[in-house]
């Protein structure tokens, strides 16, 4: 896609219901398309100095017992700042259709999911029975468990090894697992404590990988490549790669194919990823409908060569997609790695380097031992070039001022393992198990391909 000029010019200031990196993110669009950016900020951001880089910031105070920021707060500050649209940024507000009911007669334009197509991806035993109906596998699995005597029952009927999912995808918290009987009551019960949960049969040695898909409506849907997001570490998604490697061009063709079949059934225009889990003899079966823009989107908009929140905001205001499978010319390898601040510091002034930071900090701002940073963005014309490439930079002056953790990191790059092929997820969860708990300096040399 071309460089952003702005969607129409009816678009003039945008609010993001998001901090940190996605208001970074958007602003980052919005300086090329000449839109002003209005931000919010938390109780919690003190005196971070990344809000003074929007053109406005918005305080939205914590409620109690509330998820921040609030569908009411939201509407309320982008009325109050005089926006012309809403982006819902990473946030919970793009993945449940609280905003957008509060939207239907706001006069402002969403640059996210519509609401019946929310209201199939907010729930797994909806979009689990939306999928089945279309033909396509998931795991084997139970109804919505209500109570601890359904669990236990579902369990003494089907068996073990199980996994213990949130009926709301992207609930906070352990994943849960059931290997043993004598772990049942206690999984059960933590589980439920915070809403209805799905019993999953574990499938053993299975990758998790996406499609990006967008569609406007209009022209057919276009899957922006996938990308593996496997490797997942103690704070979240570690590494993310695009494309996924060692899939074969069958289970390639299989995931597309199902992807645009559903995005097609729920009628869910604008950008999303259908999630799949791929075990050893490649058959997919899927798993869940993740509306929006991801944090690790960037790895796609470098294999792609687009600007995806540039889509979601011309889709927002009406404007024609201009994007078709036939324009898409997916190059290299390109990996997403988490940045985390191992200790105390302050990032001072950013180096120019051959790659793309998708940061939550700016220069200036303080951070404490445990902070996300954001991400760095690496590509390469090979996957081991592009290993290569992301151990350089963490060897280079990426975040001065910021030591960086990188315990989980090193333990991955450092692994025959890895460099090898990709890394299924138990593979994956022994691998990190042995991480150190202090971030480290690298200091093997790297494993030959």
């Amino acid at each position: 896609m071309s460089e952003p000029t702005g969607p129409r010019a009816e678009l003039r200031r945008l609010l993001v219901a998001d901090r940190g990196m996605a208001a970074l993110r958007a602003l980052r669009w919005a300086q090329q398309a000449k839109v002003e950016v209005v931000g919010l900020v938390a109780e919690s951001d003190g005196d971070a100095v990344w809000p003074d880089d929007l053109d406005f910031a918005v305080y939205v105070p914590d409620e109690p017992g509330s998820p921040w920021p609030s569908a009411e707060r939201v509407l309320a500050a982008a009325h109050d700042a005089g926006c012309d649209a809403i982006h819902p940024g990473f946030s919970y507000l793009g993945r449940t259709p609280a905003l957008i009911e509060l939207m239907a007669t706001s006069g402002l334009a969403w640059a996210g999911t519509g609401q019946h197509a929310l209201g199939v991806c907010a729930d797994r035993a909806i979009c689990r029975a939306t999928a089945e109906e279309l033909g396509l596998p998931v795991v084997p699995g139970s109804m919505p468990i209500l109570d601890e005597a359904q669990g236990q029952l579902w369990l003494s009927r089907v068996g073990l090894p199980v996994a213990v999912r949130a009926v709301t995808p992207g609930r906070r918290g352990p994943r849960r697992f059931i290997h043993a009987a004598s772990e049942a009551a206690d999984a059960l019960r933590a589980g439920l404590a915070e809403g209805p949960v799905l019993l999953e049969r574990l499938v053993v040695g299975a990758r998790e990988v996406e499609v990006p898909v967008i569609w406007d409506g209009a022209a057919p849907p276009v899957a922006l490549g996938d990308r593996d997001i496997t490797m997942r570490g103690a704070h979240g998604r570690l590494i993310v790669e695009a494309p996924a490697p060692g899939l074969s061009d069958k289970t390639r063709e299989i995931i597309v194919k199902q992807a645009i079949a559903i995005v097609r059934h729920i009628q869910l225009r604008g950008l999303c990823a259908v999630r799949f889990l791929v075990p050893p003899d490649g058959r997919p079966y899927l798993l869940q409908v993740i509306p929006g823009l991801s944090p690790w989107h960037g790895v796609t908009e470098a294999l792609c060569a687009v600007d995806l929140m540039d889509a979601q905001l011309r889709m927002a205001v009406g404007d024609a997609l201009e994007l078709s499978a036939d324009d898409l010319t997916l190059a290299g390898h390109h990996l997403w790695v988490d940045l985390r601040a191992s200790a105390d510091g302050e990032l001072f002034e950013l180096p120019d380097m051959e790659l793309r930071r998708d940061l939550s900090i700016v220069e200036g701002d303080l951070v404490m031992a445990g902070d996300s940073l954001g991400a760095m963005i690496v590509g390469a014309p090979t996957r081991h070039a592009a290993i290569v490439r992301a151990r350089a930079s963490l060897d280079g002056p990426l975040m001065p001022g910021v030591e960086l953790d990188r315990s989980e990191l090193d333990a991955v790059f450092n692994s025959v393992e890895y460099w090898q092929g990709p890394l299924d997820r138990d593979r994956a969860a022994a691998l990190l198990a042995k991480a150190p708990a202090a971030a480290g300096a690298l200091t093997a040399p790297p494993p030959g391909p």
